[in-house]
């Protein structure tokens, strides 16, 4: 399932940066072309979402929704501080870099709790055996 939702975000997210400028222009003019970049960064941060799979929703059905709501708040806190850390020196592109690790930083934590405590892969790895 991780694969196919990879290969769906990966045709998306291809079409979105290669069009992506002219689609901002379109819809709300030149003065927002500069939203191209910070935009590309979140679909990067969209695409390492799709890497790792369901994930999360894997935790929430396996009764581990209190790791997944720490591991939440711990992404937050991670987002708060590099955004602190970004957005003074870089704007929307710092911002845009920041949430984009705190995606991977989140769906980093929730995998490794899955593969440490499910013995499962959801990302597009997907390993067919965890070791136990």
């Amino acid at each position: 399932a991780a694969r196919w939702s990879f290969c769906g975000a990966g045709v998306a997210c291809v079409l979105f940066v290669a069009f992506g400028e002219f689609v901002i222009e379109w819809f709300f003019g030149a003065r927002y072309s500069a939203a191209y970049l910070p935009m590309v960064i979140l679909i990067v941060g969209a695409l390492i979402n799709a890497g790792f799979g369901p994930v999360g929703a894997l935790l929430l059905v396996a009764q581990q929704e209190q790791a997944s709501v720490r591991l939440l708040w711990f992404a937050v806190a991670v987002n708060l501080l590099a955004n602190t850390a970004l957005v003074p020196s870089m704007g929307a592109v710092g911002a845009a870099l920041a949430t984009c690790f705190s995606i991977f930083v989140w769906n980093f934590a929730l995998w490794q709790h899955a593969r440490t405590h499910l013995h499962i892969d959801s990302s597009i790895l997907g390993l067919a055996s965890v070791p136990r």
